[in-house]
C-alpha cells in the first residue's frame, strides 16, 4: 500500500519502519529531517512537506499534541493541500475531542475519509509491532487500514464493538506517559454515560497487558468523538 507518515519521535520511528517491514511503501515527513536517515536507509522516501507525504492511499499522523496535527493538515503544503478524494488519514495521536470532530468534518467536506486509530503501548511495544490499536470510523476506511494496523500492533479494537454497538463515539482510554510508567484515563463526551466508561475502563482492565501499561484507571479528557 502507499502510505505517508508524518511524525517520526519515538514511536512513530519504530512503526513507520515496522510499516516498511511489512512491505508497504512508504514516504516519511518530519520537521527534522535527520530522524528519516535510518527509514531512507530501509527503503522510504523523504517528503519535503506534509502534503507531499499525503499524496497517497493513507496518510498517518502521529504527532506531539493538537497543535502539531493541526499544523500538518491545515496549514499551507499541509495534508489537505494533497490528499486525494477517497483518500484515507489516519490519526494515531492523542487529539482533543474538538479537533477529532473538525478532523472528521473537514475530511467529510473533501470526500476524503478519517479514521482515528489512537495507540497503546511505549515505544518498545511500538519496535516489536506489540502496540494495541483503538479505531474509530467508517467501517470501510478502517478495513482499508486493516493491513496497516496489522503491521504495527498486536491487537486493534474497533470503538463501537467496544461500547456494544451504542451509537456514535461513547467513551475509551489513552495512555498517558509519566515518570516510571503510564496511566490509562477513561474518557467520556457528551454522547458517553456511565455505563459506557465503566465498560471501558473493565475493557483496558481485561485487555491491555501490564507490559504495555499497568491497569490504574482515572477519569479524563476526551480524545475520540464521532
Amino acid at each position: 500500500m502507499q502510505v505517508g507518515f508524518i511524525g517520526l519521535g519515538q514511536m512513530g520511528r519504530v512503526m513507520a519502519a515496522n510499516l516498511l517491514a511489512g512491505g508497504h511503501a512508504l514516504t516519511v515527513y518530519n520537521r527534522s529531517s535527520d530522524k528519516a536517515t535510518p527509514l531512507i536507509g530501509k527503503g522510504a522516501r523523504l517528503a519535503k512537506t506534509p502534503g507531499d507525504a499525503a499524496r497517497a492511499q493513507v496518510v498517518i499522523t502521529m504527532l506531539a499534541d493538537d497543535h502539531a496535527v493541526e499544523r500538518v493538515v491545515f496549514d499551507k503544503g499541509g495534508i489537505f493541500d494533497s490528499l486525494a478524494p477517497g483518500a484515507i488519514h489516519v490519526s494515531m495521536s492523542t487529539i482533543s475531542v474538538a479537533l477529532a470532530e473538525r478532523l472528521a468534518a473537514a475530511h467529510r467536506e473533501r470526500g476524503q475519509e478519517f479514521v482515528a486509530a489512537p495507540v497503546f503501548g511505549r515505544p518498545d511495544a511500538a519496535a516489536a509491532a506489540k502496540l494495541f490499536i483503538v479505531t474509530a470510523g467508517k467501517p470501510e476506511a478502517v478495513a482499508t487500514c486493516q493491513p496497516l494496523f496489522d503491521a504495527l500492533g498486536q491487537r486493534q479494537e474497533d470503538v463501537k464493538e467496544l461500547i456494544g454497538g451504542v451509537p456514535g463515539f461513547a467513551s475509551y482510554a489513552a495512555v498517558r506517559s509519566g515518570d516510571g510508567g503510564m496511566t490509562v484515563t477513561v474518557c467520556q463526551d457528551k454522547a458517553g454515560t456511565d455505563e459506557s466508561s465503566r465498560r471501558a475502563a473493565e475493557w483496558v482492565k481485561e485487555n491491555i497487558s501490564t507490559e504495555v501499561a499497568p491497569p490504574a484507571i482515572t477519569e479524563g479528557e476526551t480524545v475520540l468523538a464521532f
